[in-house]
């Protein structure tokens, strides 16, 4: 703990044509870490991610990590170490 590292978080970025070629026209989709976009705007894209990521605030890496997470999935989210699973806290 304590030391450098690094985080991964995985972000989808789609159109709305996307969505209903993958899913259907009917379903219900949940936009968890998908980013929807109705033109490809890398430039447009780069800026709100930063700005998304600069009104992210927390005491701690994990709570920086959940608000970062509603954004990209975060490698370690719903992780619990090995020794914890199925005990009380």
């Amino acid at each position: 703990m304590g030391e450098p590292g690094e985080e991964s978080f995985d972000i989808t970025i789609c159109t709305p044509k996307w969505l209903a070629e993958r899913h259907g026209t009917t379903e219900i989709v949940l936009g968890l870490h998908k980013v929807i976009v109705f033109r490809y705007d890398y430039s447009g894209l780069r800026r709100f991610i930063e700005k998304y990521l600069m009104r992210c605030s927390g005491d701690t890496w994990a709570e920086m990590a959940q608000k970062i997470s509603l954004l990209g999935q975060w490698e370690f989210e719903n992780y619990r170490p090995a020794g914890r699973i199925g005990t009380a806290n």
